[in-house]
């Protein structure tokens, strides 16, 4: 399975309610859509003390069942809409190693991002800690760049715990979450 996501930067003085109500329009659009586990459809605001960000910034991320799924979205009148609107955006990839389950994710309301470098050498088979240890946190891998991806999901109250462990996360609001047709149960 494939990780996806891209991210639009926007202006510090942009109104994010425009995400917000763009999220709540179409996010259910990609309810059942084949080949799709699940899309988070993730934004931080500058002014959310709460879920702190340096950035205004509209991050969907995306688990794909498989490549041709990915390629279709991409070949979508949904994803040419979204590119006339904030641009071509660059966007990363990852192999899926485990994630939480998808209707679990639905309920929540937070994610928290950690990109981390492995380091060369590394034991690939023992990179990705077991998923039982971190049911709540989606993990993936880029070999291109070889970088680790954690994704942690919950509630704003995790955040103010450390639930995410480190400083260095980008937090999150978790506007919808779309449930494929491939959901993992």
């Amino acid at each position: 399975m494939i990780v996806m996501q891209y991210s639009f930067t926007l202006p510090a003085d942009y109104d994010m309610a425009i995400i917000e109500r763009r999220i709540r329009d179409n996010g259910a659009r990609l309810d059942d859509y084949p080949g799709l586990v699940f899309k988070v459809y993730l934004y931080a605001r500058r002014d959310d003390a709460q879920q702190p960000s340096h950035e205004n910034l509209y991050a969907p991320l995306y688990v794909w069942q498989d490549a041709d799924s990915m390629r279709r979205f991409f070949s979508s009148a949904g994803f040419a809409a979204l590119t006339q609107a904030y641009g071509w955006p660059t966007v990363d990839t990852w192999l899926l190693g485990s994630t939480p389950d998808a209707q679990w994710v639905k309920t929540c309301t937070t994610a928290h991002k950690r990109v981390v470098p492995i380091p060369a050498h590394s034991s690939l088979n023992t990179m990705l800690p077991p998923a039982a240890e971190h049911p709540n946190v989606l993990q993936a891998w880029n070999p291109t760049s070889w970088q680790r991806l954690e994704v942690s999901f919950g509630t704003p109250a995790a955040v103010e715990q450390g639930a995410d462990g480190a400083a260095d996360a980008q937090h999150y609001r978790i506007g919808y979450t779309a449930l494929g047709s491939n959901v993992l149960a």
